[in-house]
């Protein structure tokens, strides 16, 4: 599968066709990734975060930057994946994209939980993210961030509040 992601890639390139970049760029990460080629995957997400400043694309610029924070994240490198996800979210906040914002600080507390293992900061933007999501009545992302509240209060060993938040979700 590689080897076809990165040919349609040259060819999508070629033929300047954004949501064809954005998909085999995404498509290959997922691919480096699994095979533990994570550098590969990291010089994927710069180059393509390179021509979506070129080409002023906001939506090619948060997914870049989110196949950076995914392999900075698998690298261990909690500092360069927050960096990506806190541009992300200056970003989006601009554009007042609720589903992205909400997405960037479950990504956020997902880096403080999983890598830092700072729970409470971890708890501070989940439940950012669920109130956003509460808002806008998007119950993908309620379960979801509901979930993860809960999975930091178990670690905090708040087992109460936690059962009583994931009854809540």
């Amino acid at each position: 599968a590689t080897k076809y992601y990165e040919h349609a890639l040259e060819i999508f390139i070629k033929h300047k066709h954004r949501k064809g970049m954005k998909r085999c760029y995404s498509n290959l990460s997922a691919e480096y990734d699994k095979t533990s080629n994570v550098k590969q995957s990291l010089k994927l997400g710069f180059e393509y975060l390179s021509y979506a400043e070129e080409y002023n694309d906001s939506n090619m610029i948060y997914s870049a930057r989110k196949i950076l924070e995914s392999t900075y994240s698998i690298l261990g490198d909690a500092k360069k994946s927050l960096e990506q996800n806190y541009e992300n979210l200056e970003m989006v906040t601009k554009h007042l994209d609720s589903s992205k914002i909400v997405s960037c600080l479950n990504s956020i507390g997902n880096n403080y939980a999983d890598n830092l293992n700072d729970y409470s900061k971890a708890e501070k933007y989940y439940r950012q993210a669920y109130q956003i999501a509460c808002k806008t009545g998007d119950s993908a992302h309620i379960y979801l961030t509901g979930t993860n509240i809960g999975y930091v209060l178990i670690q905090e060993n708040k087992l109460d509040s936690a059962e009583h938040f994931l009854n809540l979700a």
